[in-house]
């Protein structure tokens, strides 16, 4: 099976979130450059953007539902915080994963995948367990191109760089380094409903 072994990226600068991933779908000895893309704008609530690993079937689940967000929470300033997200998006979550084949199960533990999440100012890691993240920093990453990106995120922090050249350097530094991680690569932001490429 294919997966997403991957690098995504995710910045915050001047109120927006940026997510950024690379393109290659691989298994434990072959890749390939897919067109579905692993960064997106989620289709009921565009204003909410997603980058994910883990698997494909995830994040096209994720993509696709209209379940996880309720219209009234956008109608409260706010609302959409860690609390919210706890308690509301993440039982949403698994009753979309567990519904839709995905979520798998071990020793009674249940587990998903890891994406990043990104709302106006706000950015937050997902991780497998359901766990939501909301680092000291200004930016975050996941896959196997993590550990690359976030030295390169660290090393521009304090440059004159634009968030889009951050998230570029970010992404070629881990797909220089990991064998999972290749281009092309795509960035979305909060602000706009545009796909771009790097």
């Amino acid at each position: 099976m294919i997966k997403t072994s991957t690098c995504i990226v995710g910045l915050k600068h001047d109120g927006k979130v940026y997510i950024g991933g690379d393109s290659l779908g691989s298994t434990s000895n072959s890749g390939t450059i897919n067109k579905t893309k692993k960064v997106f704008h989620l289709q009921n609530k565009p204003e909410i953007i997603v980058g994910y690993t883990s698997s494909y079937r995830m994040g096209q689940l994720l993509q696709y539902s209209s379940s996880l967000f309720n219209d009234d929470d956008f109608l409260i300033n706010d609302r959409i915080d860690e609390r919210y997200l706890v308690n509301t998006f993440i039982p949403n979550i698994q009753k979309l994963f567990k519904d839709g084949g995905y979520q798998r199960s071990h020793s009674d533990e249940v587990s998903g995948g890891t994406f990043l999440l990104g709302y106006k100012d706000k950015l937050y890691k997902v991780q497998e367990d359901y766990s939501i993240l909301e680092s000291n920093n200004d930016y975050t990453a996941c896959g196997c191109g993590e550990d690359f990106a976030l030295g390169s995120l660290f090393t521009t922090e304090k440059s004159l760089l634009t968030p889009e050249q951050r998230i570029e350097f970010a992404l070629q530094s881990a797909s220089n380094f990991s064998i999972g991680v290749a281009p092309p690569f795509w960035m979305v932001n909060t602000s706009n409903m545009e796909v771009t490429q790097l």
